[in-house]
């Protein structure tokens, strides 16, 4: 029944799983996995999920945070004392998107590295020492930058790598053994596509996850994402407290005040038929793929869409409107 009544673009190639009341109530696979392969996109397809890697950032930060090595408010200045105000820029500013930082993937000069092995010490020189674009704490400006630097935290807090503390306290106790910071191995992965103006697919080239590293670099699944889902809800991954400090709003990016973003995550209030519905989401974009991760609380549902093309934002939100309203 559900199947019938959704439309879906003929660019589209992905996955699709919705989520009611801790039942997957759709989940279907569209479109090709490997063009020219003949390979439709298996259930099992890792995908570059792109800034869906933050929420999984700031979870590895209130971890850390829930065993007293560090807290939200301290502030940088022992881990990048080189860095412009670092003694006024806390990881709360960073895990909010308020600290003033430029975004190093907007930056011509530093993209043109993204094709090369990178560590993260040497991804953070090239733009460490730039000018602030405005005072820690005042503003909001969404800066991949900013996670960067909560990974190398992560790293120098926890004597671990980025991948390695993730994979020891997130993903093996969960049993998401197909999500990791690597490349997957190639049986499992699928080749990410972008779109010419004629419509006509080019593929897309797999690059090195250090340049995205702790703000984008992260491969996962559609059933590693639902599990994931369905545990931070159940505070099997997080304690309550610490998921509540996860899903506060903390700076607002419209002028009504009802979305922001809090730690890892995009906050947002909308009006329903009876009550508010607080919505917490966030988008992915990398060369080749496009992500999705949605939940909308007091509706109790999750919509994750996973695509192996980089252009299909649009279709994206089209697909989100579509599926809510048919069963919000």
């Amino acid at each position: 029944m559900l199947q019938s009544s959704i439309t879906i673009s003929l660019n589209f190639s992905g996955i699709i799983a919705l989520k009611q009341k801790n039942q997957v109530v759709f989940k279907k696979e569209y479109g090709l996995g490997s063009q020219g392969r003949g390979l439709g996109c298996p259930p099992e397809a890792i995908f570059c999920i792109g800034s869906l890697t933050k929420m999984f950032t700031a979870t590895a930060i209130l971890l850390l945070e829930e065993r007293k090595q560090l807290h939200t408010n301290d502030c940088i200045e022992p881990f990048f004392p080189e860095c412009p105000d670092a003694g006024k820029m806390t990881i709360h500013h960073l895990l909010s998107h308020t600290a003033g930082l430029i975004n190093y993937t907007d930056d011509e000069e530093i993209w043109r590295l993204r094709a090369k092995k990178i560590s993260p010490a040497a991804l953070i020189k090239t733009f460490i020492k730039k000018p602030l674009i405005f005072s820690p704490g005042s503003q909001y400006s969404y800066s991949n930058s900013g996670y960067v630097l909560l990974g190398s935290i992560i790293e120098q807090v926890s004597g671990l790598s980025y991948g390695t503390f993730l994979k020891r306290h997130i993903f093996d106790p969960q049993q998401m053994f197909s999500t990791q910071y690597s490349l997957p191995i190639r049986k499992k992965s699928i080749q990410g596509y972008s779109e010419t103006k004629g419509k006509e697919r080019i593929k897309a080239s797999f690059h090195p996850p250090s340049f995205a590293y702790a703000a984008g670099g992260i491969y996962s699944t559609v059933e590693d994402l639902l599990l994931w889902d369905e545990r931070l809800f159940k505070h099997q991954i997080l304690t309550a407290e610490s998921l509540d400090k996860m899903l506060q709003l903390y700076c607002f990016t419209n002028a009504e005040k009802t979305m922001g973003y809090g730690y890892g995550l995009n906050i947002e209030y909308l009006s329903g038929k009876e009550r508010s519905i607080k919505h917490i989401w966030h988008r992915g974009k990398t060369e080749g793929f496009s992500s999705l991760y949605s939940k909308y609380l007091e509706l109790d549902t999750t919509l994750i869409i996973l695509t192996n093309n980089d252009q299909l934002s649009e279709e994206i939100k089209a697909l989100e409107k579509q599926l809510i309203t048919l069963v919000g």
